[in-house]
């Protein structure tokens, strides 16, 4: 509980402030840190009795005659959760130095506290880390034995369940982490996901428990940064009833995310871009093809009137409409996109041939 390291970063601090040597002890009455340095690993009786009583012991200057190595001074025992976990002594006029030990004493015992509370946070972020790596693995899982492991947390698996990944611009490595953004996920999340940091360097949510449009809306309704450096990339897979089937949802974000950061935008659902996904998949000379074929002819006004009109369902009416020129226009638009492309876009498939073109080649080409 007290360590060296611990104890020594106490007395720096504490005699920074205070004008007096300082000194820690451990549960035997050793000193683990001191300001008079020559003291450290010696036995002290006065702290010792402290310990043993449970209570404040005074050494006036009678007992320094009588004790060896003793200065006059006050020791107080630490305490942490009902126990005695070492000393804390103070050099002087017990008189004076008695109001210094009190506020020493109620420092370090705050301390442990806050370290101890670090430590369990730690500990449990590597519970969470582990599962949620085991969830992500092909295999059969029972979720009676994660919810057994999850128990510590506590959080609770139960279906559907969902996967999104997030990527910040600088994604951390080596585990290393955003603190302040970590804590917020995990607060904003803490009853519907469990929040890791991948191997990968992503954030890795799975939502439990949770319907689609609630997810939506919680991930949406984030305070994500807003400024352009701090842009992030958000990737949702689709959800799944079982947990054998995490690990699809988890390549469903993976894919989501990379087309995500692919056209800089914000939140990503796989189910709202299955075609896309699946043009990731298309060869590199495939992609070469189909942009020497089509590049040239996708002009800013094509677009426009391919995206109006694919968005409308091959509707003349409505996507006149929408673009607000006349009916007769649109078909003489729609001429000129057969003529240059050689795709008629009011035939099917060949309106498809446009579309899976304006996927695979930037508007910027």
């Amino acid at each position: 509980m007290l360590t060296p390291e611990f104890a020594e970063w106490i007395v720096a601090e504490t005699m920074q402030r205070v004008n007096r040597n300082i000194n820690i002890f451990d549960a035997s009455g050793k000193v683990l840190a001191s300001g008079d340095k020559s003291r450290i690993g010696q036995f002290h009786k006065a702290a010792y009795e402290a310990i043993q009583q449970k209570k404040t012991y005074s050494v006036g200057q009678e007992i320094t005659k009588q004790w060896k190595g003793v200065q006059a001074g006050i020791n107080m025992p630490i305490e942490y959760r009902g126990a005695v976990v070492g000393a804390v002594g103070i050099s002087g006029d017990p008189e004076e130095v008695i109001s210094f030990v009190q506020l020493v004493k109620m420092a370090v015992e705050l301390m442990l506290q806050q370290e101890q509370d670090r430590l369990e946070k730690d500990w449990k972020q590597l519970i969470v880390n582990r599962i949620s790596d085991d969830l992500l693995s092909e295999g059969t899982k029972s979720a009676d034995m994660f919810n057994r492991r999850l128990q510590p947390i506590p959080f609770a698996l139960r279906p559907p369940y969902q996967v999104a990944i997030i990527a910040l611009p600088s994604s951390p490595a080596n585990d290393e982490i955003d603190p302040y953004f970590f804590h917020e996920l995990k607060t904003r999340f803490l009853l519907t996901a469990l929040v890791s940091l991948h191997h990968s360097g992503h954030y890795v949510l799975i939502f439990s428990g949770q319907s689609s449009k609630k997810i939506k809306q919680l991930l949406e309704g984030f305070p994500w940064p807003a400024a352009e450096e701090n842009r992030l990339a958000i990737g949702v897979g689709t959800q799944v009833t079982a947990l054998d089937q995490l690990p699809d949802s988890y390549r469903e974000s993976q894919t989501a995310l990379d087309w995500n950061k692919s056209i800089g935008g914000r939140v990503s659902y796989y189910e709202d871009l299955s075609w896309k996904a699946i043009i990731r998949e298309i060869t590199p000379g495939s992609r070469r093809r189909i942009t020497d074929q089509f590049a040239a002819d996708l002009t800013p006004k094509i677009r426009e009137t391919l995206s109006v009109y694919l968005d409308c369902d091959l509707n003349v009416a409505a996507s006149s409409k929408q673009l607000g020129i006349h009916r007769n226009t649109m078909l003489y638009r729609l001429e000129q996109i057969h003529s240059e492309t050689g795709c008629n876009p009011q035939i099917f498939h060949d309106a498809l041939k446009l579309q899976l073109a304006m996927w695979i080649i930037p508007s910027n080409e």
